[in-house]
């Protein structure tokens, strides 16, 4: 190695920490060509690897429908507050 690639690092990773914790579980899911273009595309575009974006997506909808059940549950009188923390868009 010379001293400037010493100096200058190259990462495989993006080098930053999901806030879940490690990720270790996987989610094999067939793809036509022409969608796994579309997110390489757009993943390039948000500056993300294809499977970060992937996850991105997933977590917004998966998490964003979540809100949306709290939501309709606390209408009902339903307590949820104590397993399921309010978030920001709860208020």
């Amino acid at each position: 190695m010379t001293s400037d690639q010493n100096q200058n690092p190259m990462l495989s990773r993006s080098g930053k920490s999901d806030p879940s914790g490690k990720l270790h579980k996987r989610l094999d899911i067939p793809l036509s060509e022409e969608l796994e273009d579309s997110i390489i595309a757009l993943a390039t575009l948000a500056g993300l690897s294809k499977a970060e974006y992937a996850r991105t997506i997933l977590e917004r909808h998966v998490y964003g429908e979540l809100t949306l059940v709290r939501r309709m549950t606390h209408r009902a009188g339903i307590n949820t507050s104590e397993k399921y923390p309010k978030t920001d868009s709860d208020e």
